[in-house]
Order: C-alpha cells, then sequence, then structure tokens
C-alpha cells in the first residue's frame, strides 16, 4: 500500500493513474512481449490490471509494489506509468 502521505496527496486530488505494463521476454511463453495489460492505481494505493494477452482477465492488487513482484519477473517486465500528474507526485515526494 503506499504511505499514507502519498494516499492523502493523491485522495486530495482524486487521482487515479494510468499505467502500461510491458514485458520484454516472455518467461512463461503466455502473455507475449510488448504491452500485456493496462493498469490502474486508485487514489487508495489499490490497483488493477487488465490483461490484453490471449487468455484475458482483470485483477485487483493492493498496491502497485505487489503487481511488480508478482509480475515484474526481475526486471523483465516493466511499469509505464502513462499520467504525467502522477510522476509529479511522485517527485515531490522523494
Amino acid at each position: 500500500m503506499l504511505p499514507l502521505k502519498e494516499r492523502e496527496l493523491l485522495c486530495t486530488i482524486n487521482a487515479m493513474t494510468r499505467f502500461l505494463l510491458v514485458r520484454n521476454e516472455d518467461e512463461s511463453g503466455v502473455s507475449g512481449t510488448g504491452v500485456v495489460a493496462h493498469g490502474v492505481i486508485f487514489s487508495d494505493g489499490k490497483c488493477a490490471l487488465s490483461w490484453l494477452t490471449q487468455y484475458t482477465s482483470v485483477a485487483i492488487y493492493s498496491d502497485l509494489a505487489t503487481v511488480k513482484h508478482i509480475h515484474g519477473h526481475n526486471g523483465k517486465t516493466i511499469v509505464m506509468i502513462e499520467d504525467e500528474v502522477f510522476v509529479k507526485i511522485a517527485k515531490t515526494l522523494t
């Protein structure tokens, strides 16, 4: 889950942040490479991920760190933030 300060800030601006899950190498041979899923980070830090692969599904995660841990495959899959507002907020918090 996002730290309290970040959650409060995102809730204040009522922000949802879109991201892409981009796979550079497909370890499992199931999802392929390139953009394999669209995601959103809600203002409370929870994430939804919608798979664009042959076997589509939607999943909810407690936070972006969990998405990265489960689907990152040691850096072979990356998260690309689409919304500039989140990038600006994140820079002010670090």
